[in-house]
Formats: structure tokens, C-alpha cells, sequence
């Protein structure tokens, strides 16, 4: 084919140019000059009809590299699932494992993130389960209660809508915690005397300093250097319920202050305090 004076408009991306299509000038269209319009929209590297520069995914090893080609690159996760998030099925059975410090638990409703700290894996945030709330200037030690920092009324759902629950949840008294299944299936609070909430300590640097490496730093004063984002809650003490028994008559709990430091303590059964959940090992 002889071409005489033919120039086109050639689009590649998001830029346009013209485009001579005898690219040799020898005034014939032939191999040379098709292999040099390929090279406009590049090559088909991973052969599936879609030339490079419009197809997003050009990695045969892809999972998805005939898909769309406004796609990008995707590959088989542990479980075989393309595109999945699964990085782990050590033991072979086809279904992913769950790892704590990476994966989050769903309970009643709320999803938890998690901590690894040292051997154990934490809730990376306190309880938020609110079965009922009762007015946040009202206390008994005797019968279970949830209350939300500031909220005076008795409605979950306005409880739960109020800013105080949406940054920081929601506080328990000592009955709440021994009647009500605070904790996810396979996680509890650990009780006195497992010594877990002595090992957390130990394992955030001791008495002196965990309570800033445990305290969150964006609500609160602390540098967060294990995921923990312990939360100063409005309405009650700063402090974690430990199941008993303990060699406090009261209540034994981990509190924590505007300091560095935390620290074991017995308070009053009527207290507000958070919950924290351990897996269990």
C-alpha cells in the first residue's frame, strides 16, 4: 500500500499526538510500521488480547490478569482466594488464620482490634457492649450497669449516638462484669490471680512506665507503643476491672493516671470502670 500524505490522530493514555503512520517515510504501510504503532499502546505482555498501555495488570503470574483491564494486578492469597488478605493457613485446612495484632474480632455488634504484647493478645479497645444504661449520675454495686460519660438518660440508642461513646465507649460496675458476658467466645478478664494484668505490666516496661506506653496518644497523653490505646473515659475512673479473687476486700483493677506510670489497686463494686479482654491462651 502505497500512502501518499496520511497523518492521525493517535490517543496513548491521557495523551494525544499525531501520528504518521508510514513511521519509515519509504511511502509504503507495511511490518515496520505496524510494529511501531504497537509501540504507542504498548505490548500484550501477559496475553490476553489487551495491549499494555490500556490494561492496568500486565503480570501474567496475576490471578486476574484477564480480567478487567481497568483492574490492577491481584495474586492468590494462603487461602487461594484472588485478591484475599489472608496471609496465613499454617496448618493446611483451606481456611485462613486468624492472627491477633493484625486481624479484628466482631462482638455484639462492635468490631475489636486486637494487640500482641509479649505473650498476650489483647482487645486493642475496651468493652462497648451497652445491653442497657442506666443515667450516668446514678451507682449501685448490687445489680448490673453500663453507663455512658455525661448521658443522663436511660435510651441505648441516643447512649451510643452521644460523642462520649462514639470516642470512648462505654463503663461497667463490678456486677456487670460477673453477670454479663462482656468478652467474646475464647477471650475473658483474666482474674487476680492468673497474674495477667501484673505480666502486661512487666511486659510494657513495668509500674513506672507502662502507663504511657499503654495510654493512646491522640485522646490521651500517651505514646501507644503497643496498640493498647488505653482512653481516659469521662464519667469514672481511668482504670481496668480484674476478675477476683484478689487480696483487695474491694474490687481489684489496673489504673492508670495523667502520669507515667500503672499500677494494681482495689476500688468500690459501684465504680465505673472499663473491660479489657484477654484471648485465652
Amino acid at each position: 500500500m502505497t500512502l501518499m500524505t496520511l497523518v492521525v490522530a493517535v490517543t496513548a493514555g491521557a495523551q494525544t499526538s499525531l501520528w504518521n503512520p508510514d513511521y519509515d517515510e519509504d511511502g509504503i504501510i507495511g511490518a515496520a510500521d505496524l510494529l511501531a504503532l504497537l509501540t504507542v499502546f504498548g505490548v500484550d505482555d501477559d496475553g490476553d488480547g489487551i495491549w499494555g498501555g490500556a490494561d492496568l495488570c500486565t503480570d501474567a503470574d496475576a490471578c486476574n490478569f484477564q480480567a478487567n483491564p481497568s483492574e490492577e494486578c491481584q495474586y492468590l492469597d494462603a487461602i487461594g482466594e484472588c485478591g484475599g488478605y489472608c496471609s496465613e493457613d499454617i496448618d493446611g485446612n483451606g481456611i485462613c488464620d486468624w492472627i491477633c495484632g493484625i486481624d479484628s474480632i466482631d462482638f455484639e455488634g462492635h468490631l475489636y482490634p486486637t494487640t500482641q504484647i509479649g505473650d498476650q493478645c489483647w482487645l486493642a479497645q475496651s468493652v462497648r457492649y451497652l445491653p442497657q444504661v442506666t443515667p450516668a449520675n446514678e451507682s449501685n454495686g448490687y445489680v448490673p450497669m453500663a453507663i455512658v460519660g455525661g448521658y443522663l438518660g436511660i435510651n441505648v440508642e441516643e447512649a451510643m449516638a452521644t460523642s462520649n461513646y462514639q470516642n470512648f465507649g462505654c463503663l461497667y460496675n463490678r456486677t456487670a462484669l460477673e453477670d454479663w458476658n462482656l468478652c467474646p467466645s475464647g477471650w475473658h478478664v483474666p482474674s487476680w490471680s492468673g497474674g495477667a494484668f501484673q505480666e502486661l505490666i512487666e511486659n510494657a516496661g513495668g509500674n513506672s512506665v507502662a502507663g504511657i506506653k499503654l495510654k493512646d496518644e491522640i485522646l490521651w497523653n500517651g505514646s501507644n507503643e503497643f496498640g493498647f490505646s488505653m482512653l481516659p473515659i469521662p464519667g469514672g475512673l481511668t482504670s481496668l476491672m480484674i476478675n477476683q479473687p484478689s487480696p483487695y476486700a474491694s474490687s481489684p483493677v489496673m489504673s492508670f493516671s495523667e502520669s507515667d506510670d500503672a499500677y494494681l489497686q482495689g476500688r468500690y463494686r459501684q465504680e465505673y470502670m472499663q473491660v479489657r479482654c484477654m484471648k485465652i491462651q
